[in-house]
Order: C-alpha cells, then sequence, then structure tokens
C-alpha cells in the first residue's frame, strides 16, 4: 500500500478529512480517540453506536468487525488491532468543555479526581472531544447535535455481565498501539486527541492507499 497522508495530532485537537472506500485508515497511540464518520456524499449519514453492537452481536469489536451507520450501512472494517476486544469503546460519550467545568468545580471533592487520577483542578482542561471535533467539522457544515457518539478507540471499558455496571479504566498505555481501519463507503472521519481529564497525549494518523 501506498501512504498518502501523515498527520501528527497535538494534545486535545481535532481533524477531519476525507477517506475514499478502499482506502485504510492507521491510528497510532496511548490513549483515547474519539472518531466519528459520516457518509462523504450525505453527512446525515452517520455512524451509530447501537447499529455497530447490533450487528456484530458484541458490545466490543476488533479486527474483522464492521463499524456502522444509523441506517445499517457498513462504512469501515477493522482490518488490523494490537490490542484486540476490550479495548475500543462503544458506550460512551465523549468530553467537554461543560463536563470539564463540573470535573473543575462540584464534582471535582465527591469524584476524588486528584485521588484517583492524580489531576489537579488546574490540569483540568477548558474543553474536550466535542469542541474539537465540532470546529474540525465546521468546513462540511456538520452542527455539532449531529456528530454522533464516537467509536471510542484505545479506551478500554469494563463492563459486570451480572449488574450491567460500567467502568472505563483510566490509564495511558504502556506502548503505543495500532488499529487500521478500511473504507467501505467513501467517508468523511472526524478524530480527536482526546485530554482524557488532563492526562492525553498527541496521537498518529495516516492513510493509505492499494496499490
Amino acid at each position: 500500500m501506498n501512504q498518502i497522508m501523515q498527520k501528527h495530532m497535538p494534545y486535545n485537537t481535532g481533524f477531519a478529512f476525507k477517506l475514499p472506500k478502499g482506502d485504510v485508515l492507521r491510528i497510532e497511540g496511548r490513549t483515547t480517540v474519539d472518531a466519528v464518520f459520516f457518509d462523504l456524499h450525505n453527512v446525515r449519514e452517520r455512524f451509530d453506536q447501537a447499529r455497530t453492537k447490533i450487528n456484530n452481536s458484541s458490545i466490543f469489536v476488533s479486527t474483522g468487525n464492521m463499524l456502522y451507520s444509523k441506517s445499517n450501512l457498513p462504512m469501515l472494517t477493522i482490518v488490523s488491532d494490537s490490542l484486540g476486544l476490550g479495548y475500543h469503546d462503544l458506550q460512551f460519550g465523549m468530553c467537554s468543555a461543560a463536563g470539564y467545568a463540573l470535573f473543575k468545580g462540584p464534582l471535582y471533592e465527591s469524584y476524588r479526581i486528584e485521588e484517583r487520577f492524580g489531576v489537579t483542578r488546574e490540569q483540568i482542561p477548558d474543553h474536550g472531544c466535542w469542541e474539537n471535533l465540532t470546529g474540525a467539522l465546521q468546513p462540511w457544515a456538520i452542527a455539532a447535535e449531529d456528530i454522533p457518539s464516537p467509536f471510542n478507540i484505545f479506551q478500554e471499558t469494563r463492563i459486570d455481565g451480572a449488574t450491567g455496571k460500567m467502568e472505563l479504566v483510566h490509564k495511558q498505555l504502556e506502548k503505543p498501539a495500532r488499529i487500521e481501519l478500511r473504507a467501505e463507503m467513501d467517508c468523511l472521519v472526524g478524530l480527536s486527541a482526546c485530554p482524557w481529564l488532563g492526562r492525553g497525549l498527541p496521537i498518529d494518523v495516516s492513510v493509505f492507499r492499494a496499490i
């Protein structure tokens, strides 16, 4: 495959780009990447967490699984995944300025933010993935409310099968992980290098085209 695009995304930034059918998107990093997808020719058709879980009969996806749109159209196939099942979340939404304002304020003590995550009030960012993706997708006139809940890449979620309790595992990976997704339609991709309560890291993004 020929590499046709490469981008280093700094901490807490967003990026949007076209991914033609057949091209392969590679994402590498050590912390969460919030990813959203749209049909390039009809941006009202967008990625859907629920359809993806139903059509794969699983709350976790990895190599060989597809990501689906609201209308059950296959959007992307995971062709390579260095982590495997359980490390890419399809339950949670995305962080935002409003959420971080709560963590800085009334929830700071009750959630034991510094004790649990080693983050002081001053280190909590003033914006998050919601704002990053909203800004990155502006050239395509996508309203903030039309941005779907994301595919949270490299985000580990533990779920108790008996109680349904969800636990987001807040940790940085020890070494960079890699996932590759092949576009099954012409896609518009939006990515955010998640700030993750102030503990996020940069990510690297590449696109490859078959020879």
